[in-house]
């Protein structure tokens, strides 16, 4: 059941601006990435973790982000396990929307499974980073960010969170 839903999740994301976007000029409009951090949160925990997520530019300096995420905490009290999904909104503080200083805001909605208890959990991500594009061709992505995750009827956490996240543009 927990892996069909994560396989759900990441089709979805993957296909759901092509989808939804059929004929249109998609070169240099959208991105797919692949989170390092979360993952990296889940395996120094003994369990597995991934975030991925599609963007898809609307305009000159804004994007849509839609992003996936399994956390398994292994080590952690009860062996927590997180499914989480989010869609939100990037501005870029200067044009080409996918390059340069970027702020996001993403409202989030998932499971959380404890001891074989689950919850449902809510809550808001607000980001910081920057994207370089890299290589060649420059459809090679790298960004490095910083971001505050908050959930709905749970202490505030403490501090941030920084990341680096890997992605192509096509």
């Amino acid at each position: 059941m927990k892996s069909k839903t994560v396989l759900t999740l990441v089709v979805v994301l993957a296909l759901s601006g092509n989808l939804l976007c059929y004929g249109a000029d998609f070169s240099g409009k959208s991105a797919f990435s692949l989170d390092l951090s979360q993952s990296a949160l889940s395996w120094e925990a003994g369990g597995l973790g991934l975030t991925m997520s599609y963007e898809r530019v609307l305009g000159n300096r804004i994007s849509v982000q839609g992003k996936g995420t399994y956390m398994h905490l292994a080590d952690a009290p009860g062996s927590l396990k997180m499914i989480l999904a989010s869609l939100g909104f990037r501005w870029y503080f200067a044009p080409p929307a996918l390059k340069g200083f970027f702020a996001g805001l993403y409202p989030m909605a998932g499971v959380g499974i404890e001891d074989g208890t689950s919850s449902f959990l809510a809550g808001g991500t607000a980001e910081l980073g920057y994207t370089w594009r890299v290589g060649k061709t420059r459809r090679f992505l790298v960004e490095p960010y910083i971001k505050y995750p908050y959930f709905a009827g749970q202490p505030p956490l403490i501090g941030i969170a920084p990341g680096i996240s890997l992605g192509y543009m096509f």
